[in-house]
């Protein structure tokens, strides 16, 4: 039944794969179903994103100007889709930082892929090369307009973790 077919979001693509296999569907139907069923979500719109707060970020900034052990960060966060970026105020001398700030990016997938979010938390220098403290991924098609929660371990963050809000809103047409 290709109208049914078409109706199923990647989403719930487990879901389906019984449903058709109950059905009686051969494995073929379900492979199809799977890889050519498009996410339902948005196209284009306006991503927001409240950075909350971040929590045991390692230390990449010395105390001195001549080196020494690194005692503190001034994390911010960056956040990016669709080829378009954005970022958070830095928080300074702070590995727990508390950024309570709101950002939005407008979201158009015919400037790029759309599909993930992608949450990178850096530590500002005005001197230095600035470094990574760890990075987070977020399926745009999950986010509807209501806020939702992401929260956990950053990615190459050394224990690092991140929590934001994060909505979409389309644009009407």
């Amino acid at each position: 039944r290709p109208e049914f077919l078409a109706a199923v979001p990647i989403d719930f693509a487990h879901r389906a794969m019984d449903i058709l296999l109950e059905c009686g569907a051969g494995i073929a139907a379900v492979v199809l179903a799977v890889k050519y069923s498009k996410p339902a979500g948005p196209k284009k719109g306006t991503l927001f994103v409240l950075a909350k707060s971040a929590e045991g970020l390692k230390c990449v900034d010395s105390a001195g100007l001549f080196g020494g052990n690194a005692v503190s960060s001034d994390p911010y966060l960056i956040v990016r889709c669709s080829g378009e970026e954005t970022r958070t105020k830095a928080v300074e001398k702070n590995v727990n930082p508390k950024w309570d700030e709101t950002v939005k990016l407008k979201v158009d997938e015919s400037q790029g892929d759309v599909s993930v979010v992608d949450l990178i938390v850096m530590d500002q220098n005005l001197i230095a090369t600035e470094s990574e403290l760890g990075h987070m991924k977020i399926d745009l098609y999950s986010l509807s307009e209501m806020p939702r929660t992401f929260g956990g371990a950053l990615k190459d963050g050394a224990g690092g973790k991140l929590t934001v809000d994060m909505w979409f809103v389309p644009d009407s047409e």
